[in-house]
């Protein structure tokens, strides 16, 4: 089956701080301004595995941790990848 995943976030928000972007328990392999890249084991991170007929489904969420002092709010965007 797959072993690893590759996953590049772009943020939008000009004050983000993309060093506090979370996939899962993950923290980026590498970050910059405005972006965020993860290359990930599947058996890392607290993924999810849901079997559906042919598919295997691996789910997690990729989650932004705000600080307090931080304009920008935390939040939560679902990740699945499907394999056939």
């Amino acid at each position: 089956g797959p072993d690893f995943v590759t996953l590049m976030w772009t943020e939008s928000r000009p004050q983000a701080d993309t060093s506090l972007l979370r996939l899962g328990s993950c923290f980026p392999t590498s970050f910059s301004a405005g972006e965020a890249y993860f290359y990930v084991d599947l058996t890392d991170c607290n993924f999810r595995i849901l079997v559906t007929g042919d598919v295997l489904l691996y789910g997690n969420d990729l989650t932004y941790v705000a600080s307090d002092d931080s304009y920008n709010l935390a939040f939560t965007h679902p990740v699945v990848c499907a394999y056939e």
